[in-house]
């Protein structure tokens, strides 16, 4: 009887620790998708402000046209 009792414990302690793996794994994966989720909106608010202060550098390079902006803006490419 009492040996029943152990094998009893023991896989009861054993589905724990992996139902607390599994958990702990999906936490994992939600931490990842946050991340990358974070990166992606960083990346699409940094293509968005690099595409704003280009056009808007070109914008004044165009309306003032000095040769020095023209250079300028030669320069940068």
């Amino acid at each position: 009887m009492r040996k029943k009792q152990q094998i009893g414990t023991a896989t009861s302690s054993s589905n724990r620790a992996a139902a607390n793996w599994s958990v702990e794994q999906a936490n994992l994966g939600r931490s990842a998708n946050f991340v990358t989720h974070q990166l992606n909106l960083g990346s699409v608010a940094y293509q968005a402000f690099s595409r704003n202060a280009n056009h808007q550098h070109t914008a004044l390079a165009a309306k003032q046209a000095t040769p020095v902006d023209v250079a300028h803006q030669t320069a940068i490419g």
